[in-house]
């Protein structure tokens, strides 16, 4: 991609991480390179992160005049994927990617609290629940 092509970074695909639930346990899950079916929940462990990334008008595109934002990520040991089918296929290695780092959105939290309960955790371990899904842009 160059930064005049036809190839926008708004369409790039990121796997985030939809928490309906953080729970902690001793419980050690191993993640796997594909996780499927895609639309269960699943748990996960890593490190809770803050995490930097960018904003519109491109999301990346042109660092200097994008939007810079700070969200909550799961660090995990080994990269996860799931099934993925690419806008074209020449993207497949952009949009299909496996990642390490989850953004995490709070969808089933209108009150904060547990957003602001995952904040206390940053730089500890934990075993998150939740669902997981690709994002074509930053919008949420």
């Amino acid at each position: 991609m160059n930064r005049n092509g036809s190839r926008s970074a708004l369409l790039k695909r990121k796997t985030v991480l939809c928490i309906t639930g953080l729970f902690l346990s001793s419980r050690t899950v191993v993640a796997q390179v594909v996780l499927e079916p895609s639309d269960y929940p699943v748990t996960l462990q890593g490190t809770i992160r803050m995490a930097f990334g960018y904003d519109p008008p491109g999301y990346g595109e042109d660092k200097a005049h994008d939007g810079h934002i700070h969200y909550l990520a799961l660090q995990l040991d080994r990269p996860v994927n799931i099934p993925c089918t690419p806008e074209k296929e020449e993207y497949r290695a952009t949009e299909c990617q496996a990642t390490k780092r989850m953004r995490l959105i709070f969808d089933n939290d209108p009150d904060g609290k547990l957003e602001a309960a995952t904040k206390s955790l940053i730089g500890r371990r934990v075993n998150l629940l939740g669902v997981l899904e690709r994002q074509d842009t930053a919008e949420r």
